[in-house]
């Protein structure tokens, strides 16, 4: 994601005059996306209602108390998703424009008012947003949005600059003034994966970006530690996705057999009592053979069923235990990963 703060100059930006330049700028889409059969997007704030040109020109212009003539009267925030980061915003043009309004409300200027240590709150920020859907001749989705934001609070009494390097309080690392621009744009990155669940790679972040462009020798290793952990874990999860118990071919064949004998035994017990049921009286003067109980049969065959239960147990038992042992031997793989890349990385440092 691409966040930029701007204004100043003499183009469509420029920002010690009026405010009309920059909003009619703003604005020329609409007639591109008229002119295509498309609908119109249209400004908006944090109070989800139809907004006049001409009343939005004025608000921006009229907020401007105890302002010098050549200082800014606003400043214009431009937030870029990628087409990666656009897919987890929504299916279609109308759902991400949406989605993307709703992000820009709860999370960009949330984050853009706590980023001047002031307490302050999206609320007591004067702002006016507009969806872009293009960029000349880019291909994939293009959508990112242009934000006004007034230099002086929603009341009209409090300064507040972006473009002004913030100091922290010694002990305690807050902002003291000015504007913390590195805490806000991990704020804005970190509270779009939080809301559309995104799964950011490390490498994508602003804080290893960021780290890799300006950062010193601690930080760097600091980034490039988190990379060979957060690899680490994905191969290990992909490990143990991918890991089926396979078992052992000699169970498979005495499960079998096991079944195998059970069930000729019930069809044989079946048959007998069948046959019992079956045979003629007998004659007085002949003696005519009893058949075997089949109740006595069924309690033997009780006693082998309880005997493959005691054995499928034993069986699952091994399982269980062939399935630890293999997990282990992961996280020791896990764990001798770890220690080649943190070996790497010192030796890095050393050099």
């Amino acid at each position: 994601m691409n966040v930029k703060i701007q204004g100043g100059g003499t183009g469509n930006y420029a920002n010690t005059g009026s405010s009309f330049a920059a909003f009619n700028y703003l604005n020329h889409e609409n007639k591109e996306r008229s002119e295509k059969g498309l609908s119109p997007e249209k400004f908006f704030n944090g109070q989800d209602k139809e907004i006049d040109f001409s009343e939005m020109v004025k608000d921006i212009d009229q907020n401007k108390g105890q302002l010098k003539k050549k200082e800014a009267k606003f400043f214009v925030l431009t937030i870029s998703p990628s087409d990666k980061e656009q897919q987890a915003i929504g299916r279609t043009e109308a759902e991400r424009s949406a989605n993307f309004k709703k992000f820009i409300q709860k999370e960009v200027m949330e984050n853009y008012a706590k980023g001047f240590g002031k307490g302050l709150t999206a609320d007591d920020i004067k702002w006016y947003g507009k969806i872009h859907h293009d960029r000349g001749n880019k291909e994939g989705n293009q959508m990112h949005a242009h934000i006004i934001v007034s230099r002086k609070d929603m009341e009209n009494k409090i300064k507040i600059s972006p473009m002004t390097n913030h100091r922290a309080a010694e002990r305690s690392g807050t902002v003291k003034s000015g504007f913390n621009r590195s805490a806000f744009f991990d704020d804005v990155e970190k509270g779009f994966d939080r809301q559309f669940g995104y799964d950011r790679d490390i490498k994508e972040s602003f804080a290893y970006c960021n780290a890799m462009k300006r950062g010193e020798a601690k930080e760097i290793a600091e980034q490039l530690q988190k990379v060979g952990i957060k690899e680490s874990q994905k191969s290990y999860e992909l490990e143990l996705e991918n890991h089926e118990y396979k078992e052992p071919q000699e169970f498979i064949l005495e499960r079998q057999s096991r079944n195998s004998f059970l069930r000729s035994k019930v069809l044989e017990n079946k048959e007998k009592r069948e046959k019992a049921q079956e045979l003629p009286e007998p004659e007085k003067k002949e003696e005519v053979k009893k058949p075997k109980n089949p109740i006595m049969e069924d309690k033997n065959l009780q006693k082998e069923q309880e005997k493959r239960i005691e054995e499928e147990k034993r069986i699952e038992e091994e399982k269980r235990r062939m399935i630890a042992e293999r997990k282990k031997e992961a996280q020791r793989k896990q764990q001798r990963s770890r220690d080649r890349s943190r070996g790497r990385e010192e030796e890095e440092l050393e050099l």
